[in-house]
């Protein structure tokens, strides 16, 4: 199983074209045959942090993920919206 976070950090008034580029991801990535879990939060403190809890099924499921058309296009859409590039965080099951 892969488990990982994905944080996106909001230029300052950009948050809610991040959260709107953000939540079209959700179906399709959900929709996805090796998607075990795909959900979106907002940091409660930080109203321009949100962060996707991932799990996929195995490495290919997670490469197939990064290689979708709505991935890809959901990059180059928050590009100009977010500070710095995403903090990804890979989890391991204790």
């Amino acid at each position: 199983m892969i488990n990982l976070t994905a944080e996106f950090f909001a230029i300052d008034g950009c948050e809610k074209s991040l959260k709107d580029s953000l939540i079209k991801m959700i179906e399709p990535s959900r929709n996805e045959s090796g998607c075990v879990s795909y959900c979106l939060y907002k940091n409660v403190k930080n109203t321009r942090v949100f962060t996707f809890h991932e799990q996929f099924k195995d490495q290919s499921s997670f490469e197939l993920h990064c290689n979708s058309a709505h991935f890809k296009n959901m990059i180059k859409e928050v590009s100009s919206l977010i500070v710095d590039e995403p903090k990804i965080t890979f989890l391991e099951e204790v």
